[in-house]
């Protein structure tokens, strides 16, 4: 699934939808997984450049507790999804 080594993995839960969880994880390429069954199973939403660009330094995932597509992705930049992530 994740090609090289792994590095740091950040997670983002939903509060009032805990089935609800983003991982940002790093690898040769960054990837934001969707989990809507609490773990369970996953898909990849978006990979490469766009994603995490620095997560083995510091990072920080959150998850709208209403709009559980609304995801605040803090690294070097600042980046807000309101689509899970997709674009």
């Amino acid at each position: 699934m994740f090609k090289g080594e792994l590095g740091r993995i950040g997670l983002g839960i939903c509060s009032d939808h805990p089935e609800v969880v983003y991982a940002l994880v790093e690898a040769e390429k960054n990837a934001l997984v969707h989990f809507s069954d609490g773990g369970r199973s996953f898909r990849t939403v978006s990979q490469g450049g766009r994603v995490g660009n620095r997560r083995f330094y510091y990072a920080d995932s959150y998850v709208d507790s209403v709009w559980p597509n609304r995801i605040d992705d803090l690294v070097t930049r600042l980046a807000v999804f309101d689509d899970g992530g997709v674009t």
